[in-house]
C-alpha cells in the first residue's frame, strides 16, 4: 500500500474572497519528474482572515472565539499582530477597503503567520470556509 502524502500548498490573495477556497490540483516536480495534480493548493482570502483575526482579538472574556496567548511573548509580537488597519482607498472614483501597515517599524510577520494558519487546516477550513464567525 502506497503511503498517503499529506502535503498541500497555500497562497494568500487579497480582495473580496472567501476565507479558504476549495483546493485545486497543482502540477509539481518531484525528484525531476512532473506529477500532475500532485498537490492540493488552497487560496486563503487574506482580507477575510484578517477581519476574523481582529474580531477574535476583540473578544475579552475567555470562552468561544477567545484567543489565549502564552505569557512569554514579547511586546513586539503583539505590535506585529496588530500592525495593520483597514482603510478606504479611492481609485478612479471607486472606494475599496485595503489593509495598510500602520507602523512600518513593526514587522507584520505575526499577522501574516496567523493568516497563513487558516490555510494549514483543511478540516477547520471546510467547516469555516464562509469566513463567518461560527
Amino acid at each position: 500500500m502506497k503511503p498517503q502524502c499529506r502535503w498541500y500548498g497555500i497562497q494568500g490573495r487579497s480582495g473580496d474572497r472567501q476565507l479558504v477556497s476549495a483546493p485545486s490540483a497543482q502540477e509539481i516536480s518531484y525528484r525531476g519528474r512532473k506529477v500532475k495534480g500532485g498537490i492540493a493548493l488552497y487560496t486563503v482570502g487574506t482580507d477575510r482572515a484578517k477581519e476574523l483575526i481582529y474580531a477574535q482579538l476583540r473578544v475579552s472574556e475567555p470562552g468561544e472565539r477567545f484567543v489565549n496567548f502564552p505569557n512569554r511573548l514579547e511586546a513586539r509580537y503583539y505590535s506585529g499582530l496588530c500592525s495593520e488597519v483597514q482603510m478606504i482607498h479611492h481609485r478612479n472614483g471607486i472606494a475599496s477597503v485595503r489593509w495598510v501597515e500602520v507602523a512600518p517599524v513593526a514587522s507584520n510577520e505575526p499577522l501574516a503567520c496567523a493568516v497563513s494558519a487558516f490555510g494549514h487546516s483543511p478540516t477547520w477550513c471546510a467547516r469555516h470556509r464562509s469566513g463567518r464567525l461560527v
